[in-house]
Order: structure tokens, then C-alpha cells, then sequence
């Protein structure tokens, strides 16, 4: 087919369009770059640009001193601004007629509402990023709004909105006046604290709610945990409400006074301490029933069960048959490590148990029981290594037949957790009453066969098994320490079976490693009849001391 000239055009056209398009687009760097270099071209898509940016400014902002200031401004700035601008917060602040309204004294009282607190915040940090781009518009800020620092509230960092925020929570919790002004009170610290305190305690949200009905609940169990006890659930969560009820009170003086007015007599922190142990207790007593309830036990074959409260590592529970109960039995606990054997009498108990004491660490004891009819069983006890924070004990000196008899209890306490225990004449740790989950400082003495362990918050009794047994005021409780020639001296102690004295001291820095030290002297002769050093493993006495030394019968 023969084409026209009209087609023959188009075509020569076309392929000429091509051949141009496919040469720009090799050629394309070097076009732009000439293009870029172009002093008229490029003026004039700036000036064009900065037009566009200026009119889209002009749009946003109502103030004609400002659209002054920002005449000069390179068009990077301008785009700044344009885009600073898009901060909604900002912009209705700026804008704002009352500009003087506007005060970073009262965002930093917390005397706003949430809302004006977040837009004043989001505002500001807007002010900070414009006053940057020239001292003209710094200035106009400045002048403009007096009483806003904008600088300060940015440095805030949003906390006062979330103050504000977690304050309407807890405001909405309550209807009782005074707590809803103890609440408006609290510090952003402080408000954390009572969110972690509450958490999702049902009962925390009755006291907030001064429910009268729950108040008086809390006064007859308080009441009843001490003399008739607790339902197990009830016990359990009334240890759970009193633990918080204190922290509550050491929150706020304001909680302190309002708990205190409210529900006189109710010590709290004693509550949930002696709760606490009650509350282990009991689970440990479930436990020993179940066991108790598997098979029928024997003077035979009996039960024994190692630390059975969780707080005394070297003692055991055995359990016979019930019908022994008030049988007398003697227990001998066989001699190891240097030591000799050592024995006690007493009584089976009701439920057909006995108190087995004084075992070694680390050993597989060997021990016989004999009843008073003459029948005798021997068992062995496998015990497991003390707490490394124990001090290890050397014994410098002794000359037993002249030593007033017995073991020597060791008040011993780290910066954190009282561990009482007891040691004999050979340096054998043969009793530890392990308190340091709930006490963190005590001295212990003993009463009868018990022990009581006292700080300046209450005073406990345990049996020798670590049973809890009561609690009641730290009365008589006084810290007895001072230095003397470097050394953290306790106390002295009379013995007198043999007209001895028994020297001990708590801290010790003057010997090579930090130590404690038992001295037993006779006051007769003046002669040193035993010694023992008790080395620790901290450099200074806060870390590790002894609070109290003495010699006792340990059963």
C-alpha cells in the first residue's frame, strides 16, 4: 500500500518525537544540571514557591505584627513554619484573642483540666520550634503571651496532664470529701504508688468508697485475728488488705491521718506481719494434716518432716500415734564434727507429734527416740546446707568443765534480714530461725521454750519449731549500742552456775576480717575459758552485726 504525503509526515514526525525523548532521557543529568544553573529559571521557581508558602501562611495565622516578622525569612524557614504551623494546638493558641489566658504557672499546679493541659503541652512544644527561626518572632511570643514559659512547660514533659489524668481516675473512686482532697494532694510520685497499691484490689476500692458496712467488717476481723482467728479465705484476704492499708498510710499524711480517725485501733502493719506468718502457718498445717491423713502413723514407723513451718532448717517434726500423747520421750541427737551427743526430754503433744531440734547441716543426723516405758527408736534426718550469708565460726579458745553448759544464740542481722541462729561450744550451727522474709532486723531471747523475737514494730513469739504464736507491742525494746575503741560493743551476761561472764561483740573491724566475738570469762580466776570468733563476710557493720549474744539451754 502506497502511503499519502500527509501519512508519510505524521510518520517522519512521530519517529522524531522518539528519537528526541529517547535522547533528553540519556542526556537528562546533564540537562538538569544546566536547567538548575540557570539564574533566571531558578529565581523565579523560588520567588514562585515562596509566594505559594507565604499565602498558605497568611491562611493560618490572624496576626498582622507576625505577618511582618516573617517577611525576610529564607524559604527553608518559611517551610518550617508552614509546617509547624499544621500543629493544630499551636495554631489555636497563637491565634487565640486571650493570650494572656495562657499560664505555664498553672499548668505546672496541676490546676487545669486534662484536656487544657494536653493542648497547652502540644502547644508549647510548637512555641519552642517557632521561636527558633528568628529572634523577631521569639520576641513577638514573649510579648505576646506574658505568661506563658513555654520552655518550662515543654521540659515537663507531659507529666502535669498525666497527673491530671490519673487524678480523675481516682477522684471518680471516691465520694468521701476528705479523700478526694487527700487525692487532689498527691504528686505524680505519689499517684504511681496509689495505682500500684490499688491495682485490682476489690477491697482497697470499698475503702475508697467509705462503704460503712466494709469498715466495720475490717474492725471485727482485726478484732478476731488476734483472739478467735480467721476463716483461711478471710484471713488470707484481710493479710492482702492490710499490707496495703499501710502502705496507704505511709503514701500520704493525709492517708495516715484520714485511716487513723476513721478505723481507730487498727494496726495494720502488725496485722499483716503476724498475718503473714499465721497465713504460712496455716498452709503448713493443711499440708501436715494431709499428710497425717494418709496412712496411720507409729512410734514405729512415724512420720518426720524436716523444717515443717519453713523457718527452722535444722529441726523436724515427727509424728506418732495419737495414743502416746503426753507419753514423756527422750531424744538424743548423736555427735558429730568434734561435737557430743545431744539430749533433751519432752512431751508428745495431743496430735502424737514431737519437736526434733539441734541437727546438723549438711549431715544425715542420727537420732533416738526412747519412751519412758523403755521402748526406743533410732531414725536418721538428712539436712541441707545454711544460708550462705551465715558467718562462719571459729572457735580460738575453750575449756569445756569450766564453761557454764549450753549453746550460745546469736542475734545475727544483715542490712536486710534477721536470721537469728544458734551455735554450740564446738562452732556447729545447730539452730537457725530464719525470719528475714518478713523481719529485716530483730533481737531474739527466749521465754520458757519459746522464742521472742522484738523489734521496734512488734514483738513475736515462735515455738521451737518456728511456729508462730503471738504478736504484741515492742514495749521493752531498746537498741543497745556504742563504740568503743572500734569495736560495736553489745552486751554482758552473768552465768551463774559457774560465776562466769559472757562478753559478746556485735562488730569487730580491728582483726584482719570484720568479726563477731563470744567471750566467756571467769570473774574469780579473770581467766578467758572460752572464745569464738565469728567472721562476716561485709566490711562494716551496717552490712552484718550481732545485736544481742547469749548463752541458753536450746531445749
Amino acid at each position: 500500500m502506497k502511503l499519502t504525503k500527509k501519512e508519510k509526515i505524521i510518520i517522519a514526525c512521530s519517529v522524531t518525537v522518539i528519537c528526541f525523548s529517547l535522547y533528553t532521557f540519556n542526556k537528562r543529568d546533564i540537562l538538569i544540571e544546566k536547567l538548575a544553573n540557570s539564574q533566571i529559571l531558578s529565581k523565579s521557581y523560588q520567588e514562585s514557591k515562596e509566594k505559594r508558602v507565604i499565602r498558605e501562611i497568611d491562611r493560618k495565622i490572624n496576626s498582622h505584627t507576625l505577618k511582618e516578622d516573617i517577611k525576610g525569612l529564607s524559604l527553608e524557614k518559611l517551610e518550617v513554619m508552614n509546617d509547624i504551623l499544621d500543629n493544630e494546638d499551636f495554631l489555636k493558641v497563637l491565634n487565640s484573642k486571650d493570650k494572656k489566658s495562657y499560664s505555664s504557672e498553672k499548668y505546672l499546679s496541676g490546676d487545669i483540666s486534662y484536656d487544657e493541659a494536653a493542648l497547652l503541652y502540644n502547644a508549647c512544644k510548637g512555641f519552642r520550634e517557632f521561636s527558633l527561626l528568628s529572634d523577631k518572632i521569639k520576641n513577638y511570643l514573649t510579648n505576646s503571651f506574658p505568661n506563658l514559659d513555654y520552655n518550662k512547660v515543654v521540659d515537663n514533659e507531659g507529666k502535669v496532664a498525666e497527673l491530671i489524668l490519673s487524678k480523675d481516675k481516682f477522684l471518680k473512686l471516691t465520694s468521701n470529701k476528705e479523700l478526694k482532697e487527700i487525692i487532689r494532694s498527691l504528686n505524680k510520685e505519689q499517684l504511681d504508688k496509689l495505682n500500684a497499691i490499688i491495682g485490682n484490689n476489690s477491697d482497697i476500692l470499698e475503702f475508697l468508697n467509705f462503704n460503712e458496712e466494709f469498715l466495720k467488717q475490717v474492725q471485727e476481723n482485726s478484732n478476731k485475728l488476734l483472739t478467735s482467728g480467721l476463716p483461711f479465705e478471710t484471713l488470707e484476704k484481710f493479710v492482702t488488705l492490710s499490707k496495703k492499708m499501710d502502705e496507704l498510710s505511709h503514701l500520704d499524711e493525709g492517708f495516715k491521718n484520714f485511716i487513723g480517725k476513721n478505723m481507730p485501733g487498727i494496726e495494720f502493719k502488725k496485722i499483716y506481719l503476724y498475718g503473714g506468718f499465721y497465713l504460712a502457718d496455716k498452709n503448713s498445717n493443711i499440708e501436715l494434716e494431709k499428710e497425717y491423713r494418709k496412712k496411720v502413723y507409729s512410734f514405729d514407723n512415724p512420720y518426720i518432716k524436716l523444717n515443717p513451718y519453713g523457718r527452722t532448717p535444722l529441726t523436724a517434726l515427727v509424728k506418732v500415734d495419737d495414743s502416746l500423747a503426753g507419753k514423756k520421750i527422750k531424744i538424743t541427737i548423736f555427735g558429730e564434727f568434734g561435737s557430743g551427743n545431744y539430749t533433751y526430754n519432752t512431751t508428745i503433744n495431743k496430735l502424737g507429734e514431737l519437736p526434733i531440734v539441734g541437727l546438723y547441716p549438711k549431715s544425715e543426723n542420727k537420732i533416738a527416740l526412747e519412751l519412758e516405758d523403755g521402748r526406743r527408736k533410732n531414725i536418721s534426718i538428712l539436712t541441707g546446707q545454711l544460708d550462705d550469708i551465715l558467718p562462719a565460726i571459729v572457735i580460738e579458745k575453750k575449756i569445756p568443765e569450766r564453761m557454764e553448759k549450753g549453746m550460745n544464740l546469736v542475734s545475727f542481722n544483715t542490712k536486710d534480714r534477721a536470721m537469728p541462729f544458734v551455735f554450740d561450744i564446738n562452732g556447729n550451727i545447730r539452730y537457725v530461725l530464719d525470719i528475714s522474709s518478713t523481719i529485716n532486723k530483730a533481737y531474739v531471747g527466749k521465754e520458757g521454750e519459746d522464742w521472742i523475737v522484738a523489734n521496734n514494730e512488734a514483738v513475736f513469739t515462735f515455738d521451737i519449731l518456728g511456729k508462730v504464736l503471738s504478736t504484741r507491742e515492742p514495749k521493752y525494746y531498746a537498741e543497745n549500742e556504742n563504740w568503743k575503741n572500734g569495736v560495736l560493743f553489745r552486751e554482758v551476761q552473768y552465768l551463774p552456775k559457774m560465776n562466769n561472764q559472757l562478753a559478746v561483740y556485735g562488730f569487730s573491724d580491728k582483726v584482719i576480717y570484720p568479726s563477731g566475738v563470744f567471750s566467756e570469762l571467769g570473774i574469780d580466776s579473770k581467766q578467758e575459758l572460752f572464745k569464738a570468733r565469728l567472721y562476716f563476710d561485709k566490711n562494716n557493720f551496717e552490712e552484718n552485726n550481732i545485736l544481742s549474744g547469749r548463752r541458753i539451754e536450746l531445749f
